[in-house]
C-alpha cells in the first residue's frame, strides 16, 4: 500500500466527523444575543472611511455537549477533582445510550490531568470512565460490550467514547 492509501481512512473519519460538526453549529445569524443586531453591524460613521469598517462579528458560542459528542467524542466534562456526572452529561449519556447499544465496542476512556492530581490522576481517570460505563448500562448498553480505559497525559478532565 502507498503512504496515501494508508491514510485515507483517518482523512474520511476526520472530515465526517468535521462536517457532523459544523452542521450543527448554529451561524452568527442564528444566535440570539438579546442585543440589537443592527447597530453592531452598522458602519462606523466616525471612521475616515465611513461606511468600509464594519464591527467585529461576534465571538463564536460555546459548543453544546451534543456539539462536543460529535467533534471529539467528549461524554461528559468533570471538575478538576471531581467524578460526579453533570444532570446535562447524563441527558447526553440517556440519549446516546441507544446508538452505543447498537455497536459492537464501546471504548470509554477517562481523562485526568496529571498535572492537575499529581497523586491520584490515574485512580480519578479510571473512576470518571466506570461511572459512565455504568450510566451505559444503566441505559441498556450491554456492560460486555464496554472496554474502559484511562488517560492521564493530556489536559483533560472529560470522559470520551469511541464506537467501533
Amino acid at each position: 500500500t502507498t503512504m496515501s492509501s494508508k491514510y485515507l481512512p483517518l482523512g474520511a473519519t476526520l472530515a465526517f466527523v468535521a462536517l457532523v460538526g459544523c452542521a450543527q453549529i448554529p451561524g452568527p445569524s442564528e444566535v440570539q444575543t438579546g442585543k440589537d443586531t443592527a447597530a453592531q453591524t452598522a458602519p462606523n460613521a466616525a471612521s475616515p472611511a465611513g461606511a468600509a469598517i464594519a464591527a467585529a462579528p461576534p465571538a463564536p458560542a460555546e459548543l453544546t455537549a451534543q456539539q462536543k459528542l460529535a467533534a471529539d467524542g467528549t461524554l461528559a466534562e468533570f471538575d478538576p477533582a471531581g467524578s460526579e456526572l453533570s444532570d446535562e452529561a447524563i441527558a447526553l449519556i440517556a440519549e446516546f445510550s441507544a446508538t452505543a447499544a447498537q455497536a459492537k465496542r464501546v471504548e470509554v476512556t477517562g481523562h485526568c490531568d496529571k498535572r492537575d492530581n499529581e497523586k491520584n490522576a490515574k485512580q480519578l481517570a479510571l473512576k470518571r470512565a466506570l461511572v459512565v460505563r455504568n450510566e451505559l448500562v444503566k441505559h441498556g448498553v450491554a456492560n460486555k460490550k464496554i472496554r474502559v480505559k484511562y488517560l492521564t497525559s493530556d489536559a483533560r478532565q472529560a470522559v470520551t467514547v469511541t464506537l467501533k
